[in-house]
């Protein structure tokens, strides 16, 4: 008996369960559902139905174009990107031939210039929501009100939830290096750790520990004893959980409703971008493969925006600075024209006391009257006459 296009679906889903990470399934999911209203709105129920022709194949990518512009697919741009992805591989999977495939491919890049999808900026972390975050990590080894997932956290998962933020903010790290740390990877001077992401896949890198980090360890492994072969951090689903359960309460705000670690990865890159750190090491530090990625994925932190800054920099010393001065010297001179109206209507001062009367001096250094003196010479550069 031949399966429907649904009770396919349906059997991929359920082996992605067993075979990849809940963060996998749950973006399947969704995915899923985007499939499903596209066949249903083709009125096509068995693989043949969408494989009979290639106008069979265009009639479902027009399906799709119509949900994105009505609004049926949501989600950003980058979502959506992801969400074609998982979804020629989900028909590759289900048994769709490499005709369909290829149609579906080749229709991505197509439809989604011709579309205005939103593009949302990386997320980062302010100075003042660090600080918010940082007190409640703090706190957490003596919090017994902590609830994840409907249940109060115990102490162990609160040490390790303490240990993973504070190492994923001090070393800018993705959730799945996190994922593959040991225990071995944990020492007094030094922090190793293998990257998990892209073209340098597994390879080492060694940087100093941190202190907060290593005293969180410690006290993470008083509880909770790690051998060296061992994993140091056990489910990221619960973690991930947790630690947007945390970034709430310290009300970092999430327009996308993304928190997780990444905001420190794009805090860092921030902060090398203000502290005119070279992106070559801004990239290497984010580990990766070269800044031109960096540039790419932390929009804020290439020379555009550099030599944006710079310029503001400069029209904010001229402009501000400049009305900053005329206000000074406009104060300044309403604050002595009282005195130089009063001079000026009265003309020369008098005084009671000859001895304090005015003397003048014409060009020979004789005493004169008022009608023909001459200021004094300067003595410091020589009489004007004298070569």
């Amino acid at each position: 008996m031949r399966q429907t296009l649904l009770s396919l679906l349906d059997e991929s889903l359920e082996i992605s369960k067993i075979t990849l990470s809940k963060s996998t399934v749950r973006g399947r999911t969704a995915t899923m559902k985007i499939l499903r209203l596209a066949l249903q709105k083709c009125d096509y129920q068995y693989l043949s139905d969408l494989e009979e022709s290639y106008l069979s194949v265009a009639r479902f990518i027009d399906a799709l174009r119509t949900m994105l512009i009505e609004g049926t697919w949501k989600g950003a741009r980058t979502t959506i990107s992801q969400s074609f992805s998982q979804m020629i591989a989900i028909l590759s999977e289900i048994g769709a031939n490499s005709r369909t495939v290829s149609m579906v491919r080749n229709s991505k890049r197509t439809m989604m210039n011709t579309i205005q999808l939103k593009t949302y900026p990386q997320e980062t972390i302010t100075h003042t929501e660090m600080e918010s975050l940082l007190r409640l990590i703090r706190e957490l080894p003596t919090r017994t009100d902590l609830v994840v997932k409907g249940c109060t956290t115990t102490k162990r998962k609160r040490l390790e939830l303490r240990l993973y933020l504070l190492t994923a903010a001090a070393y800018a790290l993705r959730q799945g290096t996190l994922m593959k740390l040991c225990g071995s990877d944990f020492s007094k001077y030094a922090f190793t750790y293998r990257i998990a992401k892209g073209e340098r896949t597994g390879e080492n890198c060694l940087r100093s520990m941190n202190e907060s980090v290593w005293q969180a360890y410690e006290e993470y492994t008083n509880v909770h004893r790690i051998e060296a072969d061992e994993r140091v951090f056990v489910c990221d689903d619960w973690l991930s959980s947790a630690t947007k359960v945390l970034m709430i309460e310290a009300g970092i705000e999430a327009p996308n409703g993304r928190h997780g670690i990444h905001r420190f990865r794009r805090a860092y890159a921030t902060y090398c971008f203000l502290n005119n750190i070279p992106l070559e090491y801004a990239a290497a530090g984010l580990n990766h493969s070269d800044s031109s990625t960096t540039e790419r994925v932390y929009q804020d932190v290439n020379v555009k925006q550099q030599k944006a800054s710079e310029a503001l920099e400069g029209f904010a010393n001229s402009f501000i600075e400049m009305s900053s001065l005329n206000n000074r010297l406009e104060t300044e001179l309403r604050e002595i024209s009282p005195h130089l109206s009063s001079l000026l209507a009265t003309g020369l001062p008098s005084f009671e006391d000859d001895s304090l009367e005015p003397v003048y001096i014409d060009d020979n250094g004789e005493l004169s009257d008022y009608g023909s003196w001459s200021p004094l010479p300067d003595l410091n550069r020589g009489h004007p006459d004298v070569c």
